[in-house]
């Protein structure tokens, strides 16, 4: 019988990953990806795939379903050391074939328990897919829900170099009741549009040395206080199985890193075996720098306290800090919308901006203000200056559905 195999995330989850010395809490990066290899138990396949150890399957709840990935990469199944066959994953095309005929869009995990007029076991339904259009339909269909289109050579291409979804976020704010509202036109939407993507640059640009900073400090104050492993030893962490989950991201950069020829990475695992901190941070996503700081345990080190003095602030501003930062740092790097965003991940703000406080986007730049205002304050009068005149450039493009106040401008100087 065939057993499932979770992926990292999941997997860690349900089985925590043992320390590689008994009685100590350090499981190096070498030895937790063996340690990794061996939840597996004696005689069960696994997945083995050409660019990793294991190519994991995603699963998926009891009583629901998802869309298959179809990958052409072959995939091995090995049972107790020897190969007993290979499976192509695109003939998975071919076994859910019947999935569209049926009017579902997911494979049925539960056919046993399936009613015949389509609901599965949960008691769900799911809508037929609807064909794909082209970019003229699409066009159309846009026409046909009230938009004004001047230009409709303009307009097609431009809708060919984007996506209809992606600007479909940008007209949020022209429609009402699935019908644009009267007089939007399609350069209505690309002038919301355009301005977004100066925006975005503006915030990256604003994040980076914010970034930068956070993995010098993490990485000096973690080797002084606790030793150039000390991030790899979950007694430093408040939770033993975040800090596993913060490891499996780093070993995923050192590999990757290594796999690259990045300097930093070859030098010291050839020499040492390992990374220490100082090295590591170099390779590590703002993600997992935030996620370990975030982690870092009071009653064992100064650590957490002696970074956010630098950044003059407490301990829980910055974990809440770093964490929305790295949120917004990832819209911006996926090129994702900005502009009349709900924020999922918030930051706190400090008591004097709480006024200010919202879901949308000017606690990010109240955020910034601050960090600079702590450790750059010479650089922020004309990054100041270089927003507003963004803004003054798209002066069509309203900022209320990003909560700017009407003294924005004060507020943040």
């Amino acid at each position: 019988m065939m057993r499932t195999i979770l992926p990292d995330k999941e997997m860690n989850r349900r089985t925590r990953l043992p320390p590689h010395r008994a009685g100590h809490g350090r499981t190096s990066l070498p030895h937790l990806r063996k340690a990794q290899s061996d939840i597996r138990p004696p005689g069960e396949p696994l997945l083995k795939g050409s660019d990793s150890e294991a190519e994991l399957a995603h699963p998926r709840p009891h009583g629901t379903s998802h869309p298959a990935s179809v990958s052409t990469q072959p995939i091995t199944l090995v049972s107790g050391g020897g190969r007993i066959g290979a499976i192509e994953m695109s003939n998975l095309q071919t076994a859910l074939k019947g999935c569209g005929e049926m009017g579902h869009n997911c494979v049925n995990s539960t056919p046993h328990a399936t009613h015949e007029c389509g609901a599965n076991q949960a008691g769900s339904f799911f809508t037929p897919m609807k064909p794909p259009l082209s970019f003229s339909d699409q066009l159309n269909l846009m026409s046909t829900r009230g938009l004004t289109i001047d230009d409709r050579e303009l307009a097609l291409k431009r809708l060919s170099e984007t996506n209809f979804y992606r600007l479909r976020g940008y007209w949020l704010t022209y429609e009402r009741d699935g019908r644009f509202i009267p007089n939007t036109t399609f350069d209505s939407i690309w002038n919301t549009y355009a301005p977004d993507c100066a925006l975005r640059r503006w915030v990256w640009e604003a994040i980076a040395p914010i970034e930068i900073k956070a993995r010098a400090l993490f990485a000096y104050h973690m080797a002084m206080e606790c030793g150039p492993l000390a991030h790899e030893d979950n007694r430093y962490f408040r939770s033993a199985r975040a800090h596993s989950h913060s490891m499996e991201s780093l070993i995923r950069e050192r590999n990757r890193a290594l796999r690259d020829g990045v300097p930093c990475a070859v030098h010291n695992v050839e020499k040492y075996g390992d990374l220490p901190i100082w090295a590591a941070v170099e390779i590590m996503s703002m993600g997992t720098v935030s996620q370990l700081y975030g982690n870092l345990d009071p009653a064992k080190s100064g650590v957490a306290k002696s970074i956010a003095g630098e950044f003059g602030v407490k301990p829980f501003i910055l974990r809440s800090w770093l964490r929305h930062l790295t949120y917004i740092r990832n819209i911006c790097g996926h090129h994702s919308r900005l502009y009349n965003r709900v924020m999922t991940t918030r930051a706190n703000l400090l008591k004097k901006d709480s006024g200010y406080d919202s879901n949308k986007e000017f606690p990010t730049f109240l955020v910034l203000k601050r960090i600079y205002d702590r450790s750059w304050p010479e650089r922020w009068p004309s990054m100041l200056d270089g927003l507003e005149a963004l803004i003054s450039a798209h002066e069509s493009v309203s900022l209320n559905p990003m909560r700017f106040p009407l003294e924005w401008r004060e507020v943040l100087g």
